[in-house]
């Protein structure tokens, strides 16, 4: 159901490509604005995943990716630590360290060079077609052009290296000649720099030269409005420090993680409305470099807020792993935070074979007898049935009564034929909530009720647990850390969860969203013609009714494209949610879940109960 343009499809490519870049460990998301990395995420802005970009837009939102892992990969933060650049030296500092990133990453990914090209093509032109809107402060600009010196260098840089964008080009002949012999002087030191340490080193001559130059060619009067131009520095979402002053870690932490570097003033409170004593700020590169970034995503955005997650899933195949990726996940944050983690961890992840095989024994005495034996009349029945399935629309056979009516129409096929249909037809994706508020006996319960109706009958079916985690205080930087832990396959034998169930809901999140469209791709590579996804959860999405509206109409488009959807809500009413659904509670949730296969397979898809 999701094409090679789709955004979901992007998402997948993006952490295939992390690999290949060597920071196998990363992750992207699509949420809220701003292009991003804490270290171990990448966030680019929401997009609502079934919708299909633009090749163009398509190989910018490559660049921006791809610039953002370069950082990851070859930006040593530990630098922005120990020198504690000045508010006035770091967005310079950012506009050197871009070009070594970048020319690295194109030394890694031979497709690197043109969607990065695709980006400053973008947010140059959005530059260029600013100054030629605001002539009185494109000619406040050239006055004071020295200030444009660190900026200029940059995309001297980048044309140096060979970017093909004809926004770059007009951007350097553009240039008066004064800034374009600086700028190309800057641009071969910023292409020469190894690594981070140089790029810094650079940083100071180019703003020591800035200085000189300012001191040069300014009256007294000027300095004042010079000094205006440089705006406090404040850390971005994903900093840690309270940017309180000059070498906080709040200051130094990330660099440019906030974008591509065009505007370079990562860092710098957003500029206020110039008029023509303003002229070029770096601060005013970045949000015009915001603003087009906003443009080109916004075209894509679903009903999405702060908390709708529409990242992908990860997938894993038991808690141990999912466990571990959280607390790595957790490795770039503050102590209380590792503490939280890791106790929560420690309490619920550390069962060895005997306890859970305990766990199960517990599971399956409280299945009740009548439970029990609707379980294996189901089993019997899909068993019995499944080569009897009658298939009307033909026109000759037996008698189908419920199209008698399409005879006064001249609808000759009337008559219904009995066809061979196995049950190997269907596959059935169970898709259990696992956040805290679950119950783990009753459910880990439901669970062993379903898997031996379905399994009896031979029905191929997957069972798999849900979740995300969000500690209050975190998300921002670690992201809801969406996830899927697979208990069962469906070429596995279903008495494997006899002993190894292993339910825990503890993960405290409900990304519902992320999960949904995780289930949508699985289950569009599936090969049985009949596919059924059942879903049951027993809390509000994390992005309440935005996250719903969005939630429903993946649900329509996944109908639409074959899949079969339908919702339990345990305690809850999803309705909103799912076309499909059917509201319960947890005492009654393994009848309530057969009763809904029954209807699915039987009713719908099989012969039907006598």
């Amino acid at each position: 159901m999701f094409s090679q343009n789709s955004v979901a499809a992007l998402q997948t490519e993006f952490d295939k490509l992390s690999k290949i870049m060597g920071a196998s460990e990363v992750r992207t998301q699509f949420k809220g604005d701003g292009a991003y990395t804490n270290g171990k995420m990448i966030n680019l802005p929401a997009m609502d995943a079934t919708k299909e970009m633009t090749p163009k837009d398509q190989a910018i939102a490559r660049g921006y990716h791809i610039h953002e892992v370069g950082h990851i990969t070859d930006t040593d933060f530990s630098i922005a630590s120990a020198k504690k650049p000045s508010k006035k030296l770091h967005p310079i500092w950012n506009a050197c360290e871009d070009v070594m990133i970048e020319r690295k990453a194109i030394e890694k990914f031979s497709g690197a060079k043109r969607s990065l090209s695709a980006v400053v093509d973008s947010v140059l032109e959005h530059e260029n077609q600013h100054w030629h809107d605001n002539p009185e402060e494109n000619e406040a600009r050239r006055e004071k052009w020295w200030t444009e010196v660190p900026y200029a260098a940059l995309q001297q840089a980048r044309k140096d290296a060979g970017y093909e964008s004809d926004a770059l080009d007009a951007y350097i002949d553009d240039m008066p000649k004064a800034l374009a012999s600086e700028a190309r002087h800057f641009a071969k030191d910023m292409a020469s720099a190894a690594d981070t340490a140089e790029s810094y080193d650079l940083a100071k001559k180019i703003s020591r030269r800035v200085a000189a130059l300012q001191k040069e060619h300014s009256s007294d009067d000027d300095s004042d409005d010079d000094q205006q131009q440089q705006q406090p520095m404040v850390p971005q979402p994903n900093q840690q420090g309270d940017g309180g002053g000059e070498g906080t870690e709040g200051d130094s932490q990330q660099g440019d993680d906030q974008g591509d570097g065009q505007g370079d003033g990562q860092g710098d409170d957003q500029p206020q409305a110039q008029g023509k004593s303003g002229g070029f700020t770096m601060a005013g590169a970045e949000q015009r470099k915001q603003d087009n970034m906003d443009g080109v995503f916004g075209a894509y955005a679903g009903d999405d807020d702060q908390r709708v997650g529409t990242g992908l899933c990860e997938l894993f195949d038991n808690h141990l792993q999912l466990w571990d990726r959280n607390v790595k996940a957790f490795e770039n944050q503050d102590a209380n935070g590792k503490d939280i983690l890791c106790r929560w961890r420690n309490q619920v992840v550390y069962k060895d074979a005997d306890d859970i095989a305990k766990a199960n024994i517990v599971y399956r005495d409280n299945i009740g007898n009548d439970v029990r034996s609707y379980g294996a009349r189901l089993a019997r029945l899909l068993m019995s049935q499944e080569n009897k399935r009658n298939e009307g629309g033909y026109s000759s056979g037996r008698i189908d009564r419920r199209r008698l009516s399409q005879l006064v129409a001249g609808n000759q096929n009337i008559f219904a034929r009995t066809k061979d249909v196995k049950t190997s037809e269907t596959r059935i994706m169970l898709a259990v909530d696992g956040s805290s508020s679950m119950s783990e006996c009753q459910t880990g319960t439901a669970i062993h009720v379903v898997n031996d109706a379905l399994g009896r009958a031979g029905v191929k079916f997957d069972v798999t647990e849900w979740a995300g985690l969000c500690l209050r205080g975190y998300s921002h930087d670690t992201g809801n850390l969406p996830s899927i832990v697979t208990h069962k396959r469906a070429h596995e034998n279903y008495k494997k969860l006899h002993t190894t169930l292993n339910f825990q809901p503890a993960a405290g999140d409900t990304p519902s969203y992320s999960a949904l469209l995780t289930y949508a791709k699985i289950m569009s590579e599936w090969t049985e013609p009949r596919k059924i996804l059942l879903m049951a959860t027993d809390g509000e999405p994390n992005g309440w009714t935005p996250e719903k509206v969005m939630f429903r109409k993946l649900v329509k488009r996944m109908e639409d494209h074959g899949i079969e959807v339908i919702g339990i809500g345990i305690g809850i009413d999803v309705s909103a949610m799912f076309e499909k659904n059917i509201e319960t509670d947890f005492e009654k949730l393994g009848s309530t879940l057969l009763g809904s296969l029954e209807k699915l397979l039987i009713s719908q898809g099989h012969a039907h109960a006598a």
